[in-house]
């Protein structure tokens, strides 16, 4: 049986995950539109826009997966290592966040939607790294 500080961590990681899939797709018009202009003002033409917002599904159906995948090793699997690796993620995020604050490019309700699943995932960190879910994943429990 899982131990509390586990459940806490799959709740609130897969909440992020629900979360985050949510922001996507009901931010899905604005998304699109955002990366016609970051190609036009890369000097894309039409063509370049639609090719680049064409894999905006599969960007996100891979990221969703990863996600998904590290979840899966380290709260079905018991790969204790991968929570570095999440821990490495979830910094990337807070500084790719924190880069928001200083040039802000992104629109005001997808930033506050970000910072809601970052806090999230920083929660779910605190409690994978807990005693007792060190334990439960070195199956000493």
């Amino acid at each position: 049986m899982k131990t509390a500080s586990m459940s806490k961590f799959d709740y609130l990681y897969l909440g992020a995950l629900i979360v985050q899939l949510f922001v996507f797709i009901a931010g899905w018009d604005w998304l699109v539109m955002d990366i016609h202009n970051q190609v036009a003002l890369g000097g894309g033409g039409p063509d370049a826009q639609v090719f680049v917002a064409g894999l905006l599904p599969t960007i996100v159906a891979i990221t969703f997966a990863i996600s998904l995948g590290i979840w899966m090793l380290i709260s079905v699997a018991r790969w204790g290592f991968v929570r570095y690796i999440l821990a490495l993620l979830v910094l990337l995020s807070a500084l790719s966040l924190v880069a928001e604050v200083i040039e802000p490019t992104m629109n005001v309700y997808f930033f506050a939607a970000y910072a809601i699943i970052l806090a999230m995932n920083i929660a779910a960190l605190y409690f994978v790294f807990q005693p007792d879910a060190g334990a439960w994943i070195r199956r000493e429990t």
